[in-house]
């Protein structure tokens, strides 16, 4: 019969935990590593914006007010309760990645980030997700159906 050795089996067990230990943080750390974050382009310079005690103004021009629908997709950059400020661009080159555009899809109005964008045979297009889903909207998104590009959230 063979004698068991504790000071073995300890030693073996806490190599096994350290070595499952490494793998658990090297599997986060490249979760982490994959996840892309994009932030948006300042449209909006530091002059434009006047705070006086009672009420701020941004002064730029073409401007409208939107709110949104609740469908989650935007948490936690904005849910249902902000108020957006929008604007519209003049042409595809001063949309940027990490821009929020609001877009028309069908009869759908559907506000989503800019993720890539690209050229193809039909000319310029961007690609966008919702902060919150889980996959890209999984169309190309044409300059002609972008209603206004988010500069200002007021929460």
């Amino acid at each position: 019969m063979t004698d068991i050795n504790p000071n073995k089996i300890l030693s073996f067990l806490g190599a096994l935990v350290f070595v499952g230990l490494g793998i658990c943080i090297g599997i986060l750390i490249g979760i982490n590593m994959t996840k892309q974050e994009f932030s948006p382009q300042d449209w909006v310079n530091e002059s434009q914006i006047e705070v006086y005690s009672n009420k701020f103004c941004v002064n730029y021009g073409n401007i409208t007010w939107a709110s949104y629908t609740d469908t989650k997709s935007m948490i936690p950059t904005f849910g249902k309760n902000a108020n957006g400020i929008e604007t519209k661009p003049n042409n595809p080159n001063q949309l940027k990645v990490g821009d929020i555009i609001s877009y028309k899809y069908g009869s759908e109005l559907i506000v989503h980030r800019i993720t890539q964008i690209s050229y193809d045979k039909n000319g310029w297009y961007a690609i966008t997700k919702g902060d919150n889903n889980s996959c890209d909207d999984g169309i190309k998104v044409r300059f002609s159906q972008i209603n206004g590009v988010l500069i200002a959230l007021i929460y």
